[in-house]
């Protein structure tokens, strides 16, 4: 071994690919500047030179390509999920409207609940992709995550049954986070899930939540975070699971035990959240997931939930609204929705159309915009231009893929995501809309 290394050094072709062994670490290095000393006879008898642990930069590397890789699939998840959505508001409308239009009891309203039913388990489906590909509208606010863990016993027992236990750990004086209630709760009952599936003959389900600070190293970034630490005694997870854990539809369920979309769902999230997650496990030792979620420096919110969901009965008087939407077939389905709730209906199939209406002395009380329109004007610049135009005019924003801003707080109106269903549109509607004298009727008076 050592002749072959001399001949290397010799002949001056060492580089940092040629890994060699130090004494004092079990990681791999590269010699730097080699000098070869002979012995009396000439032969080679060692190598002098500069030892370099390459430890901590190959775990960069790995870190860089993993997160590539995780990246170009989000993109492509979420590009299909755009369009999956866009076809299931067709389909879901359809399937609603066919509904009324037939008597309880009878096979077709069975068929069409049916048919209902799974269309609607595609839009969960689809909405876990674009959480993994952080194009998942969320409404963030600052959250006691300590409180959250508290009550999440009461919220799993009945998920994962008696023969798993549960212990939770709060923490005391926990730090305020800024995230999404509901994609929080929803990661840690996904963890929860996964948990109970690696412990089929029972075990016993641990989450706690402590302060940490992360110094300068490897993810996440330096700084101050809330740590949620989920545990199970489970059946573990080797390396290689491990590494692609978090794929959309990786699963080593057996057919029809699951997605595949809970870790991935979770990883969407943290992401989003400018967090990090991290697993560790081993065959047969359980497995532990990191949540890491950034410290706030704002308040815990005070505000309480709203005491009541708003009436879902259409607004009263009918009001002018201006649909945008670039394809032909939602569009025309949105159309029928706001016709059949009595309104007057303005079509545009780009943001040129509809600037082209608001420059008109045209009553329009409501913008019903896609966020995601080609043709130079998104959706989201069209609703501020529409109010510097109408200062009065109410926007209510619409996307089944919302990767052109971070958060519903952005947007200078309401939002709805899609696919949705009646009850969602009229709920956003009267929330748009409330009971307030509509432009067109003022102008009727005038």
């Amino acid at each position: 071994m050592l002749s072959q290394v001399a001949a290397i050094v010799e002949s001056g072709s060492l580089s940092t690919e040629y890994r060699w062994s130090c004494a004092d670490t079990s990681e791999k290095v590269f010699l730097d500047q080699a000098v070869l000393v002979r012995d009396d006879s000439g032969a080679p008898k060692e190598i002098l030179g500069t030892c370099l642990d390459v430890t901590y930069r190959r775990q960069l590397e790995q870190q860089l390509l993993q997160s590539q890789k995780m990246d170009a699939i989000g993109r492509l998840t979420g590009g299909i999920a755009h369009d999956f959505n866009n076809m299931l508001s067709v389909i879901i409308w359809n399937l609603d409207a066919l509904t009324r239009t037939l008597k309880d009891g009878t096979k077709d309203r069975e068929r069409v609940a049916n048919a209902l039913g799974a269309a609607l388990n595609c839009a969960d489906l689809v909405r876990q992709l674009l959480t993994f590909a952080r194009h998942q509208p969320h409404q963030p606010k600052v959250i006691d995550l300590s409180e959250m863990i508290s009550r999440m016993a009461r919220l799993l027992t009945p998920v994962l049954g008696e023969h798993v236990s549960i212990e939770t750990r709060p923490g005391e004086g926990i730090w305020p986070i800024f995230a999404d209630p509901a994609q929080v709760e929803s990661a840690l009952v996904n963890l929860a899930i996964n948990a109970r599936d690696a412990m089929p003959d029972g075990g016993t389900l641990e989450i706690e939540c402590t302060n940490v600070h992360h110094g300068v190293g490897l993810e996440p970034a330096p700084g101050d975070y809330v740590l949620v630490t989920v545990s199970d005694t489970g059946s573990g997870m080797t390396q290689a699971v491990i590494d692609r854990a978090f794929e959309p539809f990786f699963t080593t369920k057996a057919a029809g035990g699951g997605s595949g979309l809970g870790l991935s769902m979770v990883h969407g999230f943290v992401k989003q959240a400018a967090g990090h997650v991290a697993i560790e496990s081993a065959p047969g030792a359980g497995t532990r997931v990191h949540v890491y979620l950034p410290r706030t420096t704002a308040d815990f919110s005070i505000e309480g939930e709203a005491s009541g969901e708003a009436e879902t009965d259409a607004p009263a008087r009918s009001h002018t609204v201006l649909v945008v939407e670039d394809n032909a077939i939602v569009r025309s389905v949105a159309v029928a929705r706001f016709e059949e709730l009595g309104h007057t209906v303005l079509e545009a199939e780009s943001a040129a159309a509809a600037l082209e209406f608001l420059a008109t002395d045209a009553p329009i009380d409501l913008l019903f915009t896609d966020v995601v329109i080609p043709g130079g004007m998104g959706g989201l610049d069209l609703g501020r231009r529409a109010l510097e135009l109408r200062p009065e005019i109410r926007v209510i924003f619409t996307s089944g893929y919302a990767a052109s801003f971070g958060s519903v707080g952005e947007l200078p109106g309401e939002f709805l995501q899609k696919p949705y269903r009646d009850e969602d549109l009229k709920r956003i509607l009267q929330r748009a809309l409330g009971t307030e004298t509509p432009a067109s009727d003022a102008a009727v008076r005038g």
